[in-house]
């Protein structure tokens, strides 16, 4: 078990439940104290039957991401689930305005980190013919972000590249897909409210405002949808864009027959 992004936030809560779920557990990041923090911090926790590990690598270098992913391999033997939870806004404000630079790293690590963890860690799932994928998404991904246009481009991109990876892996018995989680409250929301409405725009700043008083959707339904799609799901249901909140996932293998037949839950446009 490998996840990216796994000392706060959501990746963080995931690397608690897998724990739970008798699993050695690597996570990373690119802050060497965080990563040494959650790791003290979860493997003390009373629930934990599984085992945690922390390894500092930045997923915008492949250099670090295939020494890493080696390491894994070396120490556990194999990455049976992949969790792809690495992301930042990056710059916020109207594209003209945001520093090109910054525009440029936060494509470096939605997307370009994706892609490079990913790649990196399916040659040893398709030689063992087995492996579960899931990519974290975002609302950039099927809805325009007006002031957040590099974090919207690289989700969209990334949520793509999944669909597209998905079908390269079918024969070797790998799962991809992309879980959106839905409106959480992480430091990605912290940065939107301090950054104000003249930068992110009056009626997002609001309603991330009205998010922030209320709790947002808490991570429990993405972290259940992550535990489906890592231990029960079966490996046909590959290729989605799945809402933890919105999306009726718990029926998915149900009417595995309608979606492999269709369009639902994907990238595409309807007329």
């Amino acid at each position: 078990m490998l996840i990216s992004g796994g000392t706060q936030g959501l990746g963080r809560a995931l690397a608690e439940a897998y724990c739970k779920r008798d699993c050695t557990v690597y996570i990373f990041g690119r802050d060497s104290a965080a990563v040494a923090k959650a790791v003290s911090e979860i493997g003390s926790h009373s629930l934990r039957s599984g085992e945690i590990r922390g390894i500092a690598a930045d997923v915008s270098r492949l250099h670090e991401i295939q020494d890493l992913v080696q390491r894994v391999l070396d120490e556990s033997g194999a990455i049976d689930v992949l969790v792809s939870n690495a992301g930042i806004y990056g710059p916020i404000g109207p594209v003209e305005s945001t520093n090109a630079e910054d525009w440029h790293y936060a494509i470096d690590v939605n997307l370009i980190g994706s892609v490079n963890l990913i790649r990196t860690v399916i040659p040893s799932m398709k030689r063992r013919k087995s492996g579960r994928i899931i990519q974290l998404s975002g609302g950039g991904a099927t809805k325009p972000m007006p002031n957040f246009t590099a974090y919207a481009a690289a989700k969209a991109g990334v949520v793509r590249f999944v669909e597209s990876i998905a079908e390269e892996l079918k024969e070797f018995g790998v799962a991809a897909n992309s879980v959106a989680p839905g409106a959480l409250n992480t430091r990605l929301l912290q940065q939107v409210i301090d950054a104000g409405p003249s930068l992110v725009g009056e009626t997002f700043f609001e309603s991330s405002e009205k998010q922030n008083m209320t709790g947002g959707v808490g991570f429990e339904t993405a972290i259940q949808l992550s535990m489906y799609l890592s231990f029960e799901s079966p490996t046909e249901l590959t290729g989605r864009l799945i809402s933890a909140t919105w999306d009726d996932w718990m029926s998915a293998t149900e009417i595995q027959d309608v979606l492999s037949d269709s369009n639902r839950w994907t990238l595409r446009r309807f007329e």
